[in-house]
């Protein structure tokens, strides 16, 4: 249940990205988990398959590139989610290299906090 409020929190925020800041932003989601249920067999094929290729453990759920070249890394949680350890090496990470990083809830959320920034 929890995945799925927060994949709709998610689909709300691209929405409303591309539908006001399609022409001056690109934002794309980062696809960093494996759909369940799967097999073992084929899960750890897949999480082989997809660290070969670049999988971040940890990464934001979603980048967002602005035009003045900097960029935006969400991580989108439900009102009562937490962030893993990856996720709060990743979020030192982008700050070390002053990145935004930001931790929504909502779409309000993302209203309030993100946007004022773009």
């Amino acid at each position: 249940m929890r995945k799925e409020l927060e994949a709709k929190h998610q689909q709300e925020i691209i929405l409303y990205m591309n539908k006001n800041y399609f022409k001056t932003h690109i934002i794309f989601s980062v696809p960093n988990e494996i759909p369940y249920p799967l097999p073992p067999k084929i899960m750890v094929d897949i999480l082989s398959r997809l660290q070969q290729n670049g999988l971040l453990k940890g990464a934001s759920d979603l980048v967002i590139l602005c035009p003045d070249k900097r960029y935006i890394t969400v991580e989108v949680k439900t009102s009562t989610g937490s962030q893993s350890p990856e996720q709060i090496i990743f979020q030192k990470r982008v700050e070390l290299i002053n990145g935004n990083y930001f931790l929504v809830r909502s779409l309000e959320d993302f209203i309030k906090q993100v946007v004022p920034i773009l």
